[in-house]
């Protein structure tokens, strides 16, 4: 029916925009992470170095 249609429609339009938000959401994860290693990773050296 024309309602069952509408309904899924916008399911599936929902279902994209979560997608959509799952995406960004991944990916400013990623970059909050990659930035927190090199971070991390400049604080061992430095360690390291005052170590030696």
């Amino acid at each position: 029916s024309q309602a069952e249609l509408q309904s899924l429609y916008q399911l599936q339009r929902q279902r994209g925009s979560e997608a959509e938000g799952f995406r960004s959401w991944k990916a400013s994860e990623a970059e909050s992470f990659k930035s927190w290693e090199a971070s991390e990773a400049e604080s061992f050296r430095s360690w390291k170095a005052s170590e030696a």
